[in-house]
């Protein structure tokens, strides 16, 4: 019986301040030669991964700013805001999380009460494919898991001919590549498949049982295994109290830096190297969805409504007022802190940094620039302390609040490319979403 298993909200929280964010080294590249690599990209069409080796001084790092000599901060004690009240987790609803996670991982059960293959099966196939008679490039496949009726070999009549036949038979199959077909030596080609059937499937919900549970290889947030099916309902619910705390804390650092807004006062010019460097990255991040789309920059700027610039200035702002925080209350990372900072985030999650090919935490670190783990590490501590130093009044949740399920909160979100900038009037990517930058996934806009 195989298994569709899709992981719940295992959404690693971790600060990634890999080396397309600056590359570390003795050498280091002036702000002139920052904006020349910048300009060098945009012409060459350079994505986030070459940029990888771009070098930054010093000075484009925040902890090297001296804040106050570009903005003055009121008295941040002072204020209050307003965050609606922490969402506790209930019975009900983590039993509708466990059914949710059920329903959407169903698992392959073979068919034995018929033989013969029907619409919405799942069949196992090996197949042929000929053109003139000659097996055609990638033409064939074994053990290929083929859901009846979803098209996936984008090739009409596929499907539609095996309804009907049984397991262990071989079935001819004369049929035509579409004429927009992606590989365009074959598009509009005669082809001939020969398909045996190996099996047949239907999806069914697997029953939560302790035998499933121990199956799935989870382990909680102390890396013990998950063996029962409490185990699992206690696992669900860390991961919607976790939630809950996430969605508070976030709101509260949102509002907090909108509020810190309201008693700043900037005194002329943004600090040059560190803005460049967040342009740097946004412009990056921009290029890499514009390679896949076919598109520029300045395409993908324009279809979207970006305003890189805008989205950099006002990002290297909100920095410079936690700076200034970090400056007032004397808090300070230094490397041998972010070091280990980033040994304990990979102790954490190591099958997390194992699916992208870092098997110890010496070489999550090596591929790490420590100024911006530092940078990062320090300004999150900053939204921290504000939790202590801002008076939060707690209200009651919105109906909209109310209306969110408890599997929407458990669903590891992707945000879309237009959450980059917005429009003109758009204020830019909020710090308490970054983490402060180097979590980012695609950015996000202020509403």
């Amino acid at each position: 019986m195989k298994k569709r298993w899709i992981s719940i909200a295992l959404v690693c929280t971790i600060a990634l301040a890999l080396a397309a964010c600056g590359k570390t080294g003795s050498e280091e590249a002036s702000g002139s030669d920052t904006e020349a690599q910048a300009a060098e990209s945009a012409d060459t069409g350079e994505t986030g991964y070459a940029a990888a080796e771009k070098t930054y001084p010093d000075e484009a790092y925040i902890m090297n700013i001296n804040p106050s000599d570009y903005v003055t901060l009121g008295d941040y004690s002072q204020l209050s805001v307003e965050v609606t009240k922490k969402r506790e987790v209930t019975d009900d609803e983590v039993e509708a999380a466990v059914q949710d996670t059920l329903t959407h991982n169903q698992v392959e059960t073979e068919v034995t009460d018929r033989t013969d293959v029907q619409n919405g099966d799942i069949v196992d196939i090996d197949y042929v494919g000929k053109v003139d008679g000659q097996e055609y490039d990638n033409g064939s496949d074994q053990g290929l898991h083929l859901e009846i009726g979803s098209d996936i070999m984008g090739i009409e009549g596929f499907d539609e001919g095996l309804i009907g036949h049984k397991k262990g038979e071989t079935v001819t199959l004369n049929l035509t590549f579409p004429e927009d077909y992606g590989t365009s030596d074959l598009a509009g080609q005669p082809v001939v498949f020969e398909v045996t059937i190996n099996g047949i499937y239907t999806y069914s919900e697997p029953e939560l049982t302790d035998e499933y549970v121990a199956g799935l290889q989870l382990t909680d947030e102390k890396g013990k295994l998950l063996k029962t099916a409490d185990d699992f309902r206690a696992y669900v619910r860390a991961q919607l109290e976790m939630d809950a705390d996430t969605q508070f804390k976030q709101e509260f650092q949102q509002k907090a830096v909108e509020q810190l807004r309201t008693i700043a006062e900037y005194k002329g010019d943004l600090p040059e190297a560190y803005r460049g460097r967040i342009y740097d990255y946004y412009h990056d991040e921009i290029q890499q969805e514009a390679d896949v789309s076919g598109m520029t920059v300045e395409e993908v700027c324009k279809a979207y409504g970006i305003d890189l610039d805008n989205i950099a200035d006002t990002y290297t702002k909100d920095m410079l007022l936690l700076a200034t925080i970090a400056n007032q209350e004397g808090l300070t990372v230094d490397e041998a802190g972010a070091r280990q900072y980033l040994e304990e985030q990979y102790a954490a999650n190591p099958d997390y940094f194992a699916m992208m090919g870092m098997t110890s935490s010496e070489e999550y670190t090596a591929m790490v620039d420590i100024r911006a783990a530092q940078e990062s590490l320090l300004l999150n501590n900053v939204l921290d302390l504000l939790q202590e130093k801002i008076k939060i009044v707690e209200v009651e949740p919105t109906e909209e609040d109310l209306e969110a399920t408890p599997e929407e909160d458990m669903e590891m979100q992707t945000e879309d490319l237009n959450d980059y900038g917005g429009d003109e009037t758009d204020d830019g990517p909020h710090p308490e979403d970054l983490e402060p930058l180097e979590e980012i996934e695609e950015g996000e806009a202020s509403d």
